[in-house]
């Protein structure tokens, strides 16, 4: 159990909870933000601790003897939501699982479903969260885990919503409001069964989610921009980098064109064409055609 002497009535989740209030506090509070490596010290893969409560739950037990947090999470797997709803995974031993179907993608409409406490692998991590609150939940912060809204509505779309941002942007909004519900709803699921015993920590994060709803779309938007935008000026030196013999086996012009599909949409259907066409010219590549 982490203490901190200067302050003898400070424990590590007292310590969590007044940064997160903005008071002062004694030191920095230590929270090792591991996922699937808990499963390392007991020996399990990835998918025994994102799939079966009690791997799981003795390997968060050894990660707080071991590690003796301030704050810990419970699970770190940002395709649960995303599981729920109908997107389908493929799995691996040593890592979260990845999305591999978009039900979004040729969809027309929004969703409207939004996830119960009984549906997918959340009855496991409800669960788990209940028996790592009553055995550390009064020396340790536990932290829940929710998909932010870009992320889940990725998974729900594929990457045809970068292009949507361009083309139709109230659809990645509405898109946006929707999966913001999801992530307000996931968060009262945990909310609620951590507040079971503990209404002080579930209300101040009711009072976090509730100040900074407004603003989630926003920043996803302003993120998920800023994400394209590295990913198309990553055109430059890449084609560079193959045309120059950086690489044992330059990729075909093909998929370069395939792994660039976006940029590509870009400059032969708006006037963004001058610009990427300057942009070419500063890496002396012949990126595109014409």
């Amino acid at each position: 159990m982490s203490t901190h002497p200067a302050h003898s009535h400070f424990n590590g989740k007292d310590l969590v909870l007044k940064t997160l209030q903005h008071q002062p506090v004694p030191g920095i509070p230590w929270v090792p933000f591991a996922g699937v490596h808990v499963g390392k010290l007991k020996g399990f893969s990835a998918r025994q601790v994102l799939t079966d409560g009690d791997k799981l739950f003795a390997s968060l037990m050894e990660a707080n003897r071991l590690y003796a947090p301030d704050g810990q999470p419970v699970i770190f797997d940002l395709q649960v939501e995303a599981e729920i709803l109908g997107c389908k995974l493929v799995w691996a031993e040593d890592s979260p699982p990845s999305v591999v179907s978009h039900p979004q993608e040729a969809a027309a409409g929004l969703p409207t479903h939004l996830p119960e406490a009984h549906e997918g692998r959340l009855p496991m991590i409800l669960d788990v969260m209940r028996r790592m609150k009553k055995s550390v939940g009064e020396h340790t912060a536990l932290y829940g885990l929710i998909t932010g809204p870009f992320t889940l509505a990725s998974h729900l779309r594929g990457t045809d919503i970068f292009m949507d941002m361009i083309d139709e942007p109230e659809q990645v909004e509405a898109l946006l409001a929707y999966t913001c519900r999801v992530a307000e709803r996931m968060a009262r699921d945990l909310i609620e069964r951590y507040k079971r015993d503990s209404a002080e920590a579930g209300e101040l994060l009711l009072r976090i989610a509730s100040r900074r709803r407004r603003r989630n779309v926003q920043a996803s938007l302003a993120t998920a921009i800023c994400l394209f935008t590295l990913y198309a000026s990553s055109i430059g030196p890449f084609y560079y980098a193959a045309f120059n013999g950086a690489f044992a086996s330059p990729p075909a012009h093909a998929v370069l064109e395939r792994a660039y599909a976006p940029v590509f949409w870009l400059h032969d259907h708006t006037p963004l064409h001058r610009l990427l066409n300057w942009y070419a010219d500063r890496w002396g590549v012949p990126v595109f055609k014409g």
